[in-house]
C-alpha cells in the first residue's frame, strides 16, 4: 500500500502540472477579458511575473519528483529493484502530467491563473533565491556565448509572443506574422542586401513619354524607379 505521503505528493504534482499547463498556454487577451469583470489588477501582476512563476513551478516540480521518489521508496516493502522503481516513478509522472493535469490546465488556463495566482506568487517568493541563482546562471551562459539578452531582445520576444497568440486565435493572418517577423529582424539586415546595385538601376531619359515610361516600368520589374 502507498502511504499518505505518496498521495499528498501526487496531489501536489497534479496541481503543479495543471498550473504549468495553464501558464504555458494561457491567452493574454482572454485573461484580460476574464480579469476585467473581476479584479483587473491580477492581469498586471500576471504579466509582470508570469515568467518567474513558470520557472518557480518547474523548480517546485523537481522538488516534488524527489519527494515522490523518496515517499514511494519508503512505502514499498520490500523495496523493488532500481530499474522497476524508476519505471514506476516515470510512469506515474507521465500519466499525471501529460494524461490529466496539463490538458486540464490548457483548457481552463485563464480561470486557473486568476484564482490560483496568490499561491502561485507565494511560491515564486518562496523560491526567489533559487530563481535568482538560475537566472544568473542562464545569463552567464548566454553572455559566455555572446548572446547576452538586452531589453530590446526581451521586447522582441514579448511582441513575438503576442503575435503568435493572435495567430493561434485567428486574429492575425500568416502574412502579417511573416511581415512582423521580418520587421523585427530588419536590424540584422545590411543596407547592401536591400539596395539595388548601381549597375542594375533603371533610369528614364527626361524626354521619355508617359507611355514609354509605363512600358519600361513593366519590363523592369522594379517597384521603385
Amino acid at each position: 500500500m502507498l502511504s499518505a505521503a505518496v498521495w499528498i505528493v501526487v496531489a501536489l504534482l497534479f496541481l503543479s502540472a495543471t498550473s504549468l499547463g495553464a501558464l504555458t498556454e494561457f491567452s493574454r487577451s482572454k485573461l484580460e477579458r476574464y480579469c476585467s469583470t473581476r479584479d483587473p489588477s491580477i492581469l498586471r501582476r500576471v504579466l509582470a511575473h508570469d515568467d518567474e512563476v513558470l520557472l518557480a513551478l518547474r523548480i517546485w516540480n523537481r522538488v516534488l519528483l524527489l519527494g515522490l521518489a523518496a515517499a514511494t521508496y519508503f512505502s514499498y516493502q520490500p523495496v523493488p529493484s532500481w530499474l522497476g522503481y524508476l519505471a514506476i516513478i516515470w510512469l506515474v509522472v507521465v500519466i499525471i502530467e501529460n494524461g490529466f493535469a496539463r490538458p486540464i490546465g490548457e483548457a481552463f488556463a485563464e480561470p486557473i491563473i486568476y484564482w490560483f495566482w496568490i499561491p502561485l506568487n507565494l511560491l515564486r517568493l518562496a523560491v526567489y533565491p533559487v530563481l535568482r541563482l538560475e537566472q544568473g546562471w542562464s545569463s552567464f551562459v548566454h553572455s559566455f556565448r555572446g548572446e547576452e539578452e538586452s531589453p530590446t531582445s526581451l521586447l522582441q520576444d514579448e511582441i513575438q509572443t503576442v503575435v503568435n497568440e493572435g495567430a493561434r486565435e485567428g486574429q492575425v493572418t500568416p502574412d502579417a506574422v511573416d511581415m512582423i517577423a521580418g520587421l523585427m529582424d530588419l536590424h540584422q539586415v545590411e543596407v547592401g542586401q536591400i539596395m539595388t546595385p548601381r549597375t542594375d538601376l533603371v533610369m528614364f531619359p527626361v524626354r521619355m513619354t508617359i507611355q514609354e515610361a509605363r512600358s519600361q516600368v513593366a519590363e523592369s520589374g522594379h517597384s521603385r524607379i
